[in-house]
């Protein structure tokens, strides 16, 4: 169960920070910018709850 968990976790993680690439690359207009920090910001959080998971 906790395998499971854990490989579900790095896909979020994983398919998070490709969309946080993503949005670094095109992000032009204040309000692209706003929502790459918003993504960034999830981004960091899902790290968190992924390596407190993990370890």
């Amino acid at each position: 169960m906790r395998k499971v968990e854990i490989l579900q976790a790095l896909e979020n993680l994983n398919n998070t920070l490709d969309r946080l690439s993503e949005a670094v690359k095109t992000a032009k207009t204040d309000l692209e910018i706003d929502g790459t920090i918003q993504i960034f910001e999830f981004s960091f959080e899902l790290f968190w709850k992924t390596l407190k998971l993990v370890f």
